[in-house]
């Protein structure tokens, strides 16, 4: 790790050495036909070019969307620094964090928030197509958008319907039996009516093989999109979008890998079942390999979701705008899942989750002073309910019935209201010298109402718990969080060609309810802060005819009142749940560069650095101090580096891409001192697409793509049960997977 941080901070060095020397090389005169493209991006909600925003972001448009082989949310990570995907059981469920931050990454559709969770996960692959761009703003939001956010915020923006007939049909086909097909049609009904249409259907087998039952870690997915455009006026602009989708599949296969010999406390599965039953289920896996299990326990996830959301802009002068957003959005799902992949129910369960979710968002935007000063501000209001029901079996016998008579069931009602206030401006102290400065109040108000039914269909709830009503097997918590977070940014144009910006912001995540717990002062865990510094360097210049462009931000927070699930010792008992038992300061730095060496040949690469260690985690609050460890899903070292070969053939024009991405050696547990289990090495991806385009002068493109070209053994997420169960499950990503495509476009 020692020679990863060097050869890292060593490109940091040469960056930043370079992004000094291009003071120089701006003077140089420039060709004009090979420079690289202008990049536009709604980091700050308003189109902006990129290298003119005080601000991190990662731009990735549709074309590199398709060089790189995003097929999913987990894809991302290989293009944005910092970006930690992580893959659950669920089929469509993933975790995204940025700079080490887990608990506050807001995705957008649109200018919309979606979902949190696995609904919020599934909606991002259902929208991995006809997409104008995906940006990754780091650091934390709120003063300009609408949902506050401590990690960042991930932009998804669809293509919008425009005044040209035209479309597109797309199919592909693939090992392990992948198919898929996209399709898009934009209509101009007339001068101020435009729609556009579109759908992609995915279905991929799975690569796990299951010789007892269905293969695992497969691919189903249905989504479409409708887009309408209505400009009545010069004046009016209203954008409807509406969406559907749908996922099915069979889990990620949690592959058991570990048996522990010696001592056989009693929660161990080696005491229900006996260690020969084990022994020989641990060997029968080590013989399949990662590519294989035998299990009879059926395991699926299936989600849906739908839609709908209108932003209504009204330009009142030049300098004076109106917006108002308003979205509602339902999400559901339903697993069931075999938390190993032996034959045995060590950890069996189901849950279903059904979410409503409205927003509403008035905005207004106001240039003053002769255009020095740009205002933004505006009123958020986001109400969701949400129910929920897992079940969750564990060490029954083995043939046991999965239902009320051995599981523990916890059904859960949400209803939660925040409410927020925000304002940001910008202000040109000079031609070159601008100051921005922002506010956030956000009031958040939430409502749980669980239960808690032990097999046998008795009351799990403790009647002394404050808020429980034994007869209805309830309880009720209420409480309310409120937080003022801040922005002040001060950037300087020092030429046309090289910003220079310093920030410093808070970011806020509010708190949420403990079931069950007899304390009071436990019942509920409060928000958690960040205060973010920032500084960077954004540069685009010439290495003798070559343009380069080098993107280098430093930041470091300070995270306090880190919301962690632990085990807290009250009076001698063992109490379990998410407290603010932590603090942290987070540490680094993340570089992007592009250079264009001829027209024929572009390069990309993109370099995270991170040190997350806990400052203070409570000796008191879990077994044995995590003081010192490593964040979870905050790998230390990502970086990638990809390039495109562009050349006019005959018959069409050839675009050949090759990429590699690196994930340094990350945890998935964050109390993991001497936890051999608990940490993955690092590893590292070859992914390769080649496309002809404009086949023999027709708009026809067809490519080969392949991903993890070498075939690598790699692990998205580990459940480590070893010192609770006695086992250890890994969950891999993808073997090597290759396809075949082609499309047509038709229209003006």
């Amino acid at each position: 790790m020692t020679k990863q941080w060097l050869q890292a901070a060593s490109l940091l060095a040469l960056a930043m050495g370079t992004s000094a020397f291009a003071g120089a090389a701006f003077a140089q005169a420039k060709p004009q036909n090979n420079e690289l493209e202008e990049v536009v991006v709604t980091a700050r909600r308003a189109e902006e070019q990129a290298q003119s925003v005080p601000v991190t972001v990662t731009a990735i448009s549709a074309e590199s969307l398709q060089k790189n082989v995003i097929q999913s949310g987990l894809d991302l990570q290989k293009m944005v620094p910092t970006l930690s995907v992580v893959m659950g059981t669920q089929a469509n469920g993933a975790s995204y964090s940025l700079r080490g931050i887990r608990t506050g990454v807001v995705t957008y559709l649109n200018e919309v928030p979606t979902p949190s969770g696995q609904a919020g996960a599934s909606a991002v692959n259902l929208q991995l197509y006809d997409l104008s761009s995906v940006q990754a703003v780091s650091g934390p939001q709120g003063t300009l958008f609408g949902r506050n956010s401590t990690g960042g915020a991930i932009l998804f923006t669809p293509k919008k319907p425009t005044d040209v007939f035209e479309g597109s049909v797309a199919g592909e086909l693939g090992n392990y039996d992948r198919r898929q097909f996209t399709g898009v049609l934009n209509i101009p009904v007339s001068d101020m009516l435009k729609v556009r249409l579109g759908a992609q259907i995915t279905d991929r087998g799975g690569v796990v093989e299951n010789t007892l039952g269905d293969d695992a870690q497969d691919i189903v997915r249905q989504a479409y999109r409708v887009g309408v455009l209505f400009t009545p006026t010069d004046k009016i602009n209203n954008y409807t979008l509406a969406d559907y989708g749908k996922t099915g599949g069979h889990l990620f296969a949690a592959i058991t890998y570990h048996y522990p010999g010696g001592a056989c406390p009693a929660t161990y599965a080696a005491c229900v079942y006996g260690p020969t039953l084990l022994v020989g289920l641990q060997q029968q896996q080590e013989a399949f390999g990662i590519r294989k299990i035998a299990s009879a326990f059926p395991a699926y996830s299936h989600g849906e979701e739908v839609g709908f959301q209108n932003v209504l802009t009204y330009d009142l002068t030049d300098d004076l705008s109106l917006k108002y957003i308003a979205s509602y959005r339902k999400s559901q799902s339903k697993n069931l899942s075999n938390k190993t992949s032996f034959n045995v129910p060590f950890v069996y369960g189901q849950d279903y989750n059904r979410t409503h979710e409205w927003i509403q968002e008035v905005q207004g935007r106001a240039k003053l002073l002769d255009g020095r000063l740009d205002l933004v501000g505006g009123v958020f209001l986001r109400h969701v309910i949400s129910n929920n029901e897992n079940s969750l079996q564990i060490l029954n016998p083995v043939g046991a019935p999965f239902g009320p008579a051995t599981a523990q069931t916890s059904p859960s009602h949400a209803d939660n209201r925040s409410t927020a206030f925000y304002a940001q401006g910008n202000f040109k102290l000079t031609d070159r010298l601008s100051l921005t400065a922002g506010l956030r109040q956000t009031n958040d108000d939430q409502k749980n109402v669980a239960s808690s039914i032990l097999p046998g269909l008795k009351c799990g709830l403790n009647p002394a718990v404050p808020g429980v009503n034994f007869a209805a097997c309830q309880q009720r918590q209420a409480a309310k969080f409120d937080a003022l977070t801040y922005l002040v940014s001060l950037d300087y144009q020092v030429t046309p060609d090289l910003l220079v910006y310093a920030t410093t912001r808070t970011g806020y995540n509010a708190g949420g309810f403990n079931q069950g717990i007899i304390n009071t002062d436990l019942g509920s865990y409060a928000p958690e802060h960040l205060t973010d510094y920032e500084v960077g360097v954004k540069a685009d210049w010439h290495l003798g005819d070559m343009p380069v462009r080098t993107n280098l931000a430093a930041f470091q927070g300070k995270y306090k009142d880190i919301q962690r699930s632990v085990v807290r010792f009250v009076n001698n008992v063992t109490i379990a749940g998410t407290f603010n038992a932590a603090e942290a300061t987070i540490k680094g730095a993340q570089l992007e560069i592009q250079a264009r060496p001829s027209s024929m040949f572009d390069v990309n690469g993109s370099l995270g650095l991170l040190d997350t260690v806990y400052d203070r985690f409570d000796a008191t609050a879990i077994s044995g101090s995590a003081t010192g460890n490593r964040f979870a899903q905050a790998p230390k070292v990502t970086y990638n580096l990809s390039g495109t070969f562009h050349h006019d053939l005959s018959f069409g024009e050839l675009s050949a891409s090759l990429s590699y991405a690196y994930v340094g050696d990350v945890t998935f547990t964050d109390s993991n001192i001497g936890q051999p289990y608990a940490f993955t090495n690092g590893y590292g991806l070859l992914d390769l697409n080649i496309e002809v385009r404009n086949i023999g002068g027709r708009p026809i493109t067809a490519g080969v793509w392949a991903k993890n070209l070498a075939d690598k053994d790699y692990i998205v997420n580990i459940s480590d049960q070893s010192k609770s169960l006695g086992f250890t499950s890994n969950i891999y990503g993808d073997p090597r997977t290759f396809g075949v495509s082609l499309r047509y476009a038709f229209g003006s």
